[in-house]
């Protein structure tokens, strides 16, 4: 095999899980915005590096457990020392195996990298451990007051997404109420159901909410709890006849 081939391929290889794992994460993500290329290629090299790093963790820890185990050789060295050419031609069998299971490894675990989106997951988590840290010691220390506070950006995810599913980590720590003043005065209070996934652009969107406390009017003296109808008490509204939504988040007890 020419040695431009082989190239081709070993870029081949390198740029393919990024892309994988990139259309994986945009398929699970709600934001339907287009990015422009120079954001989707930056994110493609994001989850492309992602996807290899954590192969050479688990090569590393195979190679070493197989030594140590068995006193088997997995050529990863040479292949690393040598470069995918040399080794072709000085260990064609073994290469063949690398060339083959690696590839079949990377398209396995790129789906799996972009549907949990890992790569942004853990820089978020690393964003909110050092969130506690850093407010304390800005808050105590007046020397470093200037410390600005991390805060997790999710500058891809639409306002209602980042209110409703971000704020709450998947409703897993709390649950959203919401308080709805429409334009007509009425005032519905109660728990969001259902949310849209659309476009902050979009301006008319459907919410349903339940467990609702209805205020004809604004009227707080004729509270009407329409639960105990039907023990649901369901609303669908549209943002297009809104006043003004407030958020509260009920946080799970512990």
């Amino acid at each position: 095999m020419p040695p431009v081939a082989i190239n081709f391929a070993a870029i081949l290889v390198l740029v393919l899980p990024g892309f994988l794992s990139y259309r994986f994460a945009v398929w699970r993500r709600a934001d339907p915005s287009q990015r422009s290329p120079l954001w989707q290629f930056s994110e493609i090299l994001e989850h492309s590096i992602f996807v290899h790093l954590s192969a050479i963790g688990l090569i590393a820890a195979i190679d070493a457990l197989l030594d140590w185990k068995f006193g088997l050789d997995t050529y990863a060295r040479v292949l690393v020392q040598q470069g995918p050419v040399s080794f072709l031609d000085q260990h064609f069998a073994e290469a063949i195996l690398w060339f083959t299971l690696y590839p079949l490894y990377a398209i396995a675990v790129s789906p799996i990298v972009g549907s949990f989106d890992l790569p942004q997951k853990i820089s978020s988590s690393v964003i909110f451990l050092l969130k506690t840290p850093t407010q304390w010691i800005a808050s105590r220390c007046r020397w470093f007051s200037w410390l600005p506070i991390p805060i997790v950006p999710y500058p891809q995810e639409p306002v209602w997404y980042y209110a409703f599913n971000t704020m709450t980590q998947g409703y897993t720590a709390s649950i959203p109420h919401v308080l709805v003043t429409l334009k007509s005065g009425d005032v519905f209070y109660g728990e969001m159901a259902t949310y849209p996934i659309a476009l902050d652009t979009e301006l008319e969107r459907d919410f349903l909410i339940r467990n609702v406390v209805y205020y004809p009017e604004g009227n707080l003296a004729n509270e009407q709890r329409l639960y105990e109808v039907d023990e649901i008490g369901a609303v669908l509204l549209n943002t297009s006849n809104v006043n003004s939504i407030v958020i509260y988040y009920e946080h799970f007890q512990q």
